[in-house]
């Protein structure tokens, strides 16, 4: 081998080390803490402004219960009985537990098991997710609400909102529109498949909503159901629509899933304008929908998912990114970034993408704006252990 390919090889290897090295050090302060949650805790790291990750030196942080999310200055996790409230520190570390809840005591907290969580935009109230379960004492589904007490660091109980008694009956996790009035949920009662509504009342917590859906008209011979629902900006819905041929007979046939966006009205109703022949379909999925904080793209992932009501008949594992037009019609942008299932998604408010996979405990970051899109040096990175289950067990907290 001559001194120039030695050399060559000599530069690669430095490269491919640094490369690495960025993702395990770093000086410059960040723009956002991520958290993953995993089987010996919560892990913490520091989000540069390139979008690398850097491990925090104190992680991991012991918690019980499934994270959650983070208002910011608090870490929520979820229990099989309990609510937990954690401060958080200086550098984004997580103290000693500050609070905890016992659901059962309170209004619907024994319907059944509790299926997970989501924090409100506004960092006051957690509301708590329950599908009912056979030896339930009133097997119901139901949302509980709790207000977090920012400066006195407690978890208060304000009210619940129950959907239904039947015990075949399942909700799914809650989307909160951008004004943080009106929640939706899909609502599985077989053979009926639909949305639930909330309403957030004067005191903080969610309440029954009754309203009127305009849906897209489905193509021949099939029927629309929905499958996934997230939140966008400027109280608008992205729905991904099952199709369905023959329902109730025989001869039922799953087809195609569409993706369409809707809007939300004064009163809660919603809306869509789109047409299916307009209506793209995903590559993958979908498991898991997550629009952009500018809401011009929508993350539609597939892979594992054990919180879902429904999944489609013909979803592959993978990622993919469409443009999100607001109530005009959602169209593609990117091919699928990768065929590893996708189990976990969250945007920074600096056009990154965490997409996080259990199945390979890997998580990728991609920088995605609406002109261009590609994964960040260094991504993959793997992340020993991780376990975090249905939409929970990946929050990005960002600082600005």
């Amino acid at each position: 081998m001559n001194r120039l390919n030695v050399a060559v090889l000599a530069m690669v290897a430095f490269a491919a080390f640094s490369n690495a090295l960025a993702w395990t050090q770093s000086t410059a302060a960040p723009i956002a803490y991520v958290y993953v949650q995993t089987t010996s805790g919560v892990l913490l790291y520091d989000e540069s402004a390139d979008g690398r990750l850097t491990l925090d030196s104190a992680s991991p942080f012991k918690t019980a219960g499934q994270l959650i999310g983070s208002t910011g200055s608090y870490v929520v996790t979820l229990g099989q009985t309990l609510v937990h409230l954690y401060p958080v520190t200086t550098k984004g570390r997580i103290g000693a537990q500050a609070a905890q809840v016992t659901m059962a005591k309170y209004t619907d907290g024994q319907c059944g098991s509790p299926r997970s969580g989501v924090l409100d935009h506004t960092g006051q109230y957690v509301e708590i997710l329950f599908n009912p379960t056979y030896n339930a004492t009133q097997p119901c589904t139901a949302y509980q609400t709790y207000k977090i007490g920012k400066s006195t660091g407690t978890l208060t109980f304000v009210g619940s909102a129950e959907a239904d008694s039947n015990i075949g009956n399942v909700l799914g996790p809650v989307a909160q529109t951008s004004n943080n009035r009106f929640g939706y949920a899909i609502d599985v009662n077989l053979p009926e498949v639909r949305l639930a509504g909330f309403v957030r009342e004067s005191a903080g917590a969610l309440t029954n909503l009754d309203f009127s859906e305009s849906d897209p008209e489905p193509p021949q011979p099939y029927d629309y159901y929905p499958l996934q629902v997230t939140e966008a900006p400027n109280n608008r819905l992205a729905m991904a629509l099952g199709t369905v041929k023959f329902l109730g007979s025989p001869d039922v046939a799953d087809g195609p899933v569409q993706l369409a966006s809707y809007t939300v009205d004064s009163s809660g109703n919603i809306s869509s304008t789109n047409t299916s022949d307009k209506m793209p379909t995903p590559d993958v999925g979908p498991t898991l929908l997550r629009i952009s904080p500018g809401g011009g793209l929508l993350a539609v992932a597939g892979g594992a998912c054990s919180w879902c009501m429904l999944l489609p008949a013909t979803g592959v594992s993978g990622l993919q990114i469409f443009r999100f037009n607001g109530a005009n019609p959602i169209t593609h942008y990117t091919g699928v970034l990768t065929k590893d299932p996708i189990e976990q998604m969250e945007w920074d408010n600096y056009s990154h993408l965490f997409a996080l996979s259990k199945e390979t405990g890997k998580i990728r970051v991609y920088r995605v704006t609406t002109s261009s899109y590609s994964l960040i040096p260094g991504s993959p990175m793997t992340i020993k252990g991780a376990n975090g289950t249905g939409p929970n067990g990946l929050v990005v907290v960002s600082l600005k």
